[in-house]
This record gives C-alpha cells, structure tokens and sequence, in this order.
C-alpha cells in the first residue's frame, strides 16, 4: 500500500533535535551531581557508615530530596513514620513532650 513516492525506511533520516539532546544532557548532569552528594551524604551518617560501601548506591537511589522551611514540622512524635531523614544542610530541633 502507499504512494509510488513515499520513501523507504532506510531512505528517512531522523535529525536529531540539538537543543533537546542539549537539556537531557544537562538534566543527566543534574542528576549525577545530586546523586553523588546524595552518596557523599549518606557516608557521613554514623549509622549508615556500618553499611558496606556496595550498599550506599542502593540506599542512594531510593533517596529522595526534600527541602523543609524554617518552622516547617517534618515528623511528630506519637506517629508513625516510615521515612528516615538526613539533614544535609541547615539545622533541626527536636522537641519532645513529657
């Protein structure tokens, strides 16, 4: 089926956009440089240097950033919670009740 004048499929050549391949690979730069801060990160948690080294790219993987604002609650005692928080800049406090 077809026109006498359509081309083959190896006659078509696909031009790549530039600017596209351009912004995917500074998203890949990106990405990389967050996950090795997120590796460098995780080496400096006490609990987490126990670890073999061979397991850090895994947890860092599973990572997820998350930027908190002064004031802002991230957890609260009493609830349950299924997350464990690095701080990688900037300070916390804890209040506990009695």
């Amino acid at each position: 089926m077809g026109c006498s004048s359509s081309k083959s499929a190896s006659e078509v050549k696909y031009v790549p956009n530039k600017a596209k391949l351009d912004e995917e690979k500074q998203q890949a730069r990106r990405l990389n440089t967050e996950y090795i801060g997120t590796l460098q990160a995780l080496s400096n948690v006490p609990l987490l240097r126990r670890l073999p080294k061979d397991q850090h790219p895994i947890i860092a993987a599973c990572c997820i950033a998350q930027v908190f604002n002064p004031g802002d609650t991230v957890i609260q005692q009493g609830k349950i919670g299924d997350e464990f928080f690095v701080i990688r800049s900037g300070k916390a406090s804890v209040f506990v009740a009695e």
